[in-house]
């Protein structure tokens, strides 16, 4: 992110942008921090919490709604977060849904977990808040199995290969 005059404070630290606070947002319902049917604060208890103007809060706002995350959305009353609800014409952001099963999944005493992804980064984002929860004592299990699924090398595919300086 740029940093611009309009997202510094007046003491120079960087005012969080409406992207940053929807993501935030995002996070916590994908960790189950915040579930569906709960009120979100209202714009003036969020716009304290980040730092920032309601409207800043009221855009992250509008961000979620766009996604689907949120419901009940009116004029003097804080927003809840929105069931999941998967349609077959719109699929739904797999986060979304994925996350509070594998916090329960991790909560049984032997995890098997079967996971098809193309980079480490998608495999952590699936399973950060049970590993987090995990490190923090909230969960214990016995025994953790992962298979990961990767496409074969004879496919072509764009994937990412080291590169030696050699011009390949």
């Amino acid at each position: 992110m740029v940093v611009t005059q309009e997202n510094v404070a007046v003491n120079g630290s960087r005012k969080l942008s409406p992207q940053e606070i929807a993501e935030i947002l995002r996070d916590r319902i994908r960790a189950g921090d915040l579930r569906a049917g709960d009120r979100l604060p209202t714009q003036a208890e969020l716009a304290d919490e980040f730092g920032v103007e309601r409207g800043t809060v009221r855009q992250a706002l509008r961000a979620l709604q766009d996604d689907g995350l949120l419901s009940n959305i009116s004029k003097g009353s804080p927003p809840r977060i929105a069931e999941v609800v998967p349609t077959r014409d719109e699929p739904q952001p797999t986060m979304v849904g994925l996350a509070p099963r594998l916090v329960e999944a991790f909560a049984a005493p032997r995890v098997c977990v079967d996971v098809v992804c193309h980079t480490a980064e998608t495999l952590m984002l699936a399973i950060g808040d049970p590993v987090r929860r995990i490190h923090e004592g909230a969960l214990r299990p016995e025994s953790i199995d992962v298979r990961i699924l990767v496409p074969s090398r004879e496919i072509t595919l764009a994937f990412p290969v080291s590169v030696d300086g050699d011009g390949e």
